[in-house]
C-alpha cells in the first residue's frame, strides 16, 4: 500500500515539473505547423495549478470544442469571437493565455486542432465529423459507427472539389496512418461505395446522355 502510495506521490510531482520546465504557450497537441482553417474545430482543456477551493470556475467552462466558422472565427466564453484561421495551436494558446489570465489565476491551456472529413456511402452514420490530425483513419470511421454490411472497403476513396484524390485507402487504412500522413485535408470527403451499387460516375454519365437525348430530340421535332 505504502509502496503504491509513493509511486502515485512520484508520478504527481514529475507530472508538476513537466509544467514548470517548459512554457505555458508551448503546451499544445497536434501536427507542428498545422494552421486552423474554416470548418475545423478547437478542443481546448484547461487547468490550474492551484488548490480546488481556489480554481475558477470559468477553467471548466472554457473547456470544450469550438467550432471554426465559415469567416474564420471562433466564439469563446467572455471573451468573445476571434479570428483563428491561419493561426497554428501554439499563437492560439498564447492569445488565450493572454486573454485568459485576468480572469483564471495560473491557467494551462492545452489545445487540439480539430480537422473535418465527410463520410458519406455505405457507412452506418454517415456525415461530417471532426478528429485530431494526428488521428487515425479508423478513428474517423468509428465515429460514424463503422462501415455497413454491404460497404466495399477495397473500394473507399477521398474526394477533394470533386475530385479522386486517394483511392488505395485500405492499406493505409490497415497500418493505422494518421489522418495527416495519409493526405486527407480538412473538409475532405471519404467515400465509400456498396458492393453491389452503381457508381455515381455512371449513374450521372447515363443522366446526362439521356437529358441530350431528349433535348435533341424536342428540337428535332421542332424543326420538323
Amino acid at each position: 500500500m505504502i509502496q503504491r502510495q509513493l509511486i502515485w506521490i512520484l508520478f504527481f510531482l514529475g507530472y508538476c515539473l513537466s509544467f514548470s520546465a517548459f512554457p505555458q504557450s508551448s503546451l499544445f497537441k497536434g501536427k507542428s505547423g498545422y494552421t486552423f482553417q474554416p470548418g475545423d474545430g478547437i478542443r481546448i482543456k484547461v487547468w490550474q495549478l492551484i488548490p480546488e477551493d481556489l480554481k475558477s470556475s470559468l477553467s471548466s467552462q472554457l473547456t470544450d470544442d469550438y467550432t471554426i466558422d465559415g469567416d474564420g472565427s471562433a466564439v469563446f466564453p467572455i471573451i468573445g469571437k476571434i479570428k483563428v484561421t491561419g493561426m497554428t495551436s501554439e499563437r492560439l494558446s498564447d492569445i488565450l493565455l493572454e486573454k485568459y489570465t485576468p480572469y483564471i489565476k495560473d491557467p494551462v491551456i492545452y489545445i487540439i486542432p480539430l480537422i473535418r472529413v465527410i463520410l458519406q456511402g455505405e457507412f452506418n452514420k454517415p456525415g461530417a465529423y471532426r478528429v485530431e490530425p494526428t488521428g487515425s483513419l479508423w478513428e474517423v470511421v468509428e465515429q460514424a459507427e463503422g462501415p455497413s454490411y454491404d460497404c466495399d472497403l477495397k473500394k473507399m476513396r477521398v474526394e477533394r472539389g470533386g475530385k479522386v484524390i486517394i483511392r488505395d485507402l485500405m492499406s493505409q487504412f490497415e497500418k493505422g496512418y494518421s489522418i495527416t500522413d495519409i493526405g486527407i485535408q480538412s473538409g475532405d470527403q471519404l467515400i465509400a461505395p456498396g458492393k453491389n451499387s452503381i457508381s455515381f460516375q455512371l449513374v450521372r454519365d447515363y443522366l446526362t446522355f439521356l437529358m441530350t437525348a431528349v433535348i435533341l430530340y424536342k428540337n428535332y421535332s421542332q424543326i420538323k
